[in-house]
C-alpha cells in the first residue's frame, strides 16, 4: 500500500472517543502519539471523515515533515547522550 495515497490529520487525543474508527485506517491504538501524549495522527483513504472536519489535512510528504517537529521525536536519553558527546 501507497503512503502517498493517505491524507492525514492531527487531533487531540481526547477526541479519540468521538471518532469513528471504521473509516480511519489506524485505530484508537495503533496511532501516532506526540511525546506528552495530547496528540494523535490519524489517516484515511478517500474523503475526510466528517467528525475531522475542523482538523487541518496534511499530505504524506507534510505529516513527516511535522513528525520532524521535536514534540514528536522522542529525546535521548541523557546517559546515551553523554556517551555520543565523548566520542
Amino acid at each position: 500500500m501507497k503512503y502517498n495515497n493517505f491524507s492525514y490529520s492531527i487531533v487531540d487525543t481526547s477526541e479519540k472517543l468521538n471518532i469513528d474508527f471504521s473509516k480511519i485506517a489506524n485505530d484508537m491504538n495503533q496511532g501516532r502519539e506526540n511525546n506528552d501524549n495530547t496528540k494523535f495522527i490519524v489517516k484515511w483513504l478517500g474523503e475526510q471523515p466528517s467528525e475531522l472536519n475542523s482538523a487541518a489535512i496534511y499530505t504524506h510528504q507534510e505529516i513527516l515533515e511535522e513528525l520532524k517537529k521535536t514534540e514528536w521525536v522522542a529525546p535521548i536519553p541523557d546517559v546515551l547522550q553523554e556517551y555520543l558527546d565523548g566520542l
